[in-house]
């Protein structure tokens, strides 16, 4: 007999406006109990959909990620970055992960895809 052992990482998609700015605001909830980020690091790699380059890169460290409660962060992109993406192909569409960074033990907390509307007025 054997068991399989699966973690399911939420995927959340959401679109963003190129040269605009944005702040998403998030609670983090594990289990439905608040789970704090008192103690935590926060990474979050926006990359291509062929993961090799690197488009943006929010963190604690740079301060693009706030955390704003014990359970509660915000993801900031400043339409100056936003308006400087670039991507190879016509579909402005970007993969990434976020991940939590507490007691050396690194977490995904969530993942998915950017959608990036190119900006109609300059």
């Amino acid at each position: 007999m054997s068991a399989e052992l699966r973690i399911e990482v939420p995927v959340f998609n959401f679109d963003l406006i190129q040269g605009q700015d944005l702040i998403i605001p998030v609670t983090y909830v594990t289990d439905g109990v608040p789970d704090t980020m008192a103690v935590a690091s926060l990474k979050m790699e926006i990359r291509s959909n062929d993961f090799r380059t690197v488009i943006d890169t929010l963190s604690t460290n740079n301060g693009r990620i706030v955390i704003t409660a014990a359970n509660a962060f915000s993801l900031i992109f400043p339409a100056d970055v936003t308006a400087a993406y670039v991507f190879s192909k016509a579909t402005l569409k970007a993969i990434y992960g976020l991940e939590r960074t507490a007691g050396g033990l690194v977490k995904r907390i969530f993942e998915g895809e950017i959608t990036v509307k190119r900006e109609q007025t300059k």
